[in-house]
Formats: C-alpha cells, sequence, structure tokens
C-alpha cells in the first residue's frame, strides 16, 4: 500500500502547487504514509512549538478565519474536505483503484507465484 499512498501524495501535491498561495509553499509537506492494508496522505514537515504541522491551515483551514474544514466529509468529495487532496483523489479516483489493485496483485503474486 506504500505505492499507493505515494503516488496519491504526489497527485495531492501537483493540485496544492497548482492552487497557488499558502497550498503551493506547504505542498511539499504533503506525504504518503502506508502500513499493512491502509494508506493514508498527511501533511507532515515543519512542526510548531506545540507539535502541529505548519502545513495544516493550507489544507485543513482554520476556526479563527471560519475555513476550518473539520469532520463532515466523504474522501474524495472535490466539494469538501482538506484542500487540494481530496480535489486529487478525486480526478484521479480511477489511476487510485489502479494502484490499488496493481498493489493486491503484487501480494497475490508473491505468495503464489505460479
Amino acid at each position: 500500500m506504500r505505492s499507493v499512498a505515494q503516488q496519491g501524495a504526489a497527485w495531492a501535491q501537483a493540485e496544492a502547487v497548482g492552487m497557488g498561495g499558502q497550498q503551493r509553499h506547504f505542498a511539499d509537506a504533503l506525504a504518503g504514509r502506508a502500513a499493512g492494508t491502509t494508506a493514508r496522505i498527511e501533511v507532515a514537515g515543519e512542526r510548531t512549538p506545540t507539535g502541529k504541522a505548519r502545513g495544516n491551515p493550507a489544507f485543513w483551514g482554520t476556526k479563527a478565519q471560519g475555513n476550518w474544514i473539520g469532520t463532515s466529509w466523504d474522501v474524495g468529495d472535490p466539494a469538501a474536505g482538506p484542500y487540494a487532496i481530496n480535489a486529487a483523489l478525486f480526478k484521479h479516483d480511477d489511476d487510485l483503484l489502479h494502484e490499488v489493485a496493481k498493489a493486491i496483485d503484487d501480494v497475490v503474486h508473491a505468495a503464489f507465484p505460479n
């Protein structure tokens, strides 16, 4: 699943660069992470003294500015969720399914080489 996460992060980074502004500035903070059967895209990179990623407001908004994303959104909904990330997943949903299928095939072929 690591390859799925890394590819998703690359799409999200490209989307962020295209948005300009804060998203462009913090695009390289988007990272693909995977563990077992899960893949995710997270805002990584430099941290504040309180341990929060400096790029978070660029992708999640802030409560103080009234543009905070919150938690009531669906993955891949281009009109909701984290800026750049959800738009990229929406644009590449077929590609994402292909990447997952490829990862599954790799596991199956390693377990059953014939």
